[in-house]
C-alpha cells in the first residue's frame, strides 16, 4: 500500500526533483567482487526493454539493483536472491530482498550508494524519469525498464528477469505454475453466469481506485468481474489509479467492494464486518448493492497492488471474493 501511494506522490514530484538534482562526485569503482553465478550458455544476450531500448549483457547479471518492489520480488522468485545487492526503499518482500542495502526511492536514488555496490544491471520501472535513467546509465551499467500492466505481462516480466539473471530454467518453472493457476481462474470465470460490478479501493481517503488503464482492471476482468470504473463518466480510461467521487461510486452501484489494504486504509476497524457497519451508517454508501448484500471484503494490499508473482495470489483471492461472500458481512478477511 505504501508502495502505490509513494509511487503516485513520487511521480508528481519527479520533474521538479530531477531539475533540482546536481551531480555528486562519485568515488571511482574498485575491483568488482563477484560470487559464483548462474550458467552463461545463452549469453551474450540482447534484450529490448519496456522503453524500446536494447540492452546487451555479455554474461548473466550477477550484481543486480532494483528500483521497484515488484522487480525485487521477481528477482528473488526466479532464484536470483543472492545476485540482488540493492533495492529501493519501498521493498518489503520477500525478507531476503528487504534485507538488502536500500538505495533510495523513485525520485531520490542514492547514486553514490548505487555505484559503491558495483552493479552489473539496474532494473527500474518504465515511469522513471528519462533524465534519471540517463544518470543511472552514466554509471556505466545497463539499465532495463519494465512496466507490466496485465497478468500476462507479469508472466513476461518473470521470463525476462529469468533471462537477464541467467535463471531461465527457474523462471520457466515458475511461469508454468503461475500459468496453470491463471488458467484455472479463467476457467472458473467463464463458467460463471454473471459478472458482478467490482470496485477495487486502495485508499479510503481520497478514494483511489483501480482504474481502467492498468493491471487492476485486468485482475477484475480475469477474475470474472466488471470494473465499476468503466461505468463512471469523466474518468480517463488511461488512468491506472484514478481518484473518484462518492457520487460516481453511487452511480456505478458496485455489487462487490474490495479494499486492497489493511488497517488505516479501510474505514471502520479491523474486520470486514466493522467496515460494513460503517458503510451502512452512511446514507450514500448504504444504497450500494455491495453494502446492502454485505459483499465488502478486504484483501492484503501487496498482492493486488504490486505487479509481481504474488499478483496471482491476489487474483485468486479476488475471484474468491466475487463468488463466495455470504450476505451480512460474515465473510472472512482474505490475504
Amino acid at each position: 500500500m505504501q508502495f502505490i501511494i509513494g509511487v503516485i506522490l513520487a511521480l508528481l514530484l519527479l520533474a521538479g526533483a530531477v531539475l533540482m538534482w546536481s551531480p555528486r562526485v562519485m568515488p571511482p569503482p574498485g575491483p568488482r567482487a563477484t560470487a559464483p553465478g548462474p550458467p552463461a550458455s545463452a549469453f551474450p544476450l540482447s534484450f529490448t526493454d519496456a522503453l524500446g531500448r536494447e540492452i546487451t549483457l555479455a554474461r548473466p547479471a550477477n550484481r543486480i539493483i532494483t528500483l521497484s518492489p515488484n522487480l525485487a520480488e521477481t528477482v528473488c522468485a526466479v532464484g536470483a536472491a543472492d545476485q540482488l545487492v540493492g533495492v529501493d526503499e519501498y521493498t518489503r518482500y520477500p525478507p531476503a530482498a528487504a534485507a538488502k542495502t536500500k538505495v533510495g526511492g523513485i525520485i531520490n536514488p542514492d547514486l553514490e550508494k548505487i555505484l559503491a555496490l558495483q552493479p552489473d544491471l539496474i532494473l527500474v520501472a518504465r515511469g522513471l524519469d528519462k533524465q534519471l535513467i540517463t544518470r543511472l546509465q552514466e554509471l556505466a551499467c545497463p539499465v532495463a525498464a519494465f512496466d507490466p500492466q496485465s497478468v500476462e505481462e507479469v508472466l513476461e516480466l518473470v521470463e525476462d528477469v529469468g533471462q537477464l539473471s541467467g535463471r531461465q530454467e527457474q523462471a520457466r518453472k515458475l511461469v508454468s505454475g503461475l500459468r496453470a493457476r491463471l488458467d484455472r481462474v479463467r476457467a472458473a470465470a467463464q463458467a460463471g453466469s454473471h459478472s458482478p460490478r467490482v470496485l477495487l479501493i486502495i485508499t479510503w481517503d481520497g478514494l483511489f481506485v483501480g482504474g481502467v488503464g492498468g493491471y487492476a482492471h485486468d485482475l477484475i476482468a480475469t477474475a470474472g468481474g466488471l470494473n465499476a470504473v468503466t461505468l463512471m463518466k469523466g474518468i480517463s480510461p488511461h488512468q491506472p489509479w484514478p481518484t473518484v467521487t462518492r457520487e460516481l461510486v453511487v452511480a456505478s452501484d458496485p455489487e462487490v467492494i474490495v479494499f486492497a489494504g489493511g488497517m488505516g486504509v479501510v474505514p471502520g476497524g479491523q474486520t470486514p464486518a466493522e467496515t460494513l457497519a460503517v458503510l451502512r451508517k452512511d446514507p450514500a454508501w448504504a444504497r450500494l448493492s455491495a453494502v446492502r448484500t454485505g459483499r465488502v471484503v478486504r484483501i492484503e494490499d501487496d498482492v493486488l497492488t504490486i505487479p509481481g508473482p504474488r499478483l496471482f495470489d491476489g487474483l485468486e483471492a479476488l475471484q474468491k471474493a466475487l463468488g463466495c461472500c455470504p450476505p451480512g458481512g460474515s465473510h472472512a478477511e482474505t490475504g
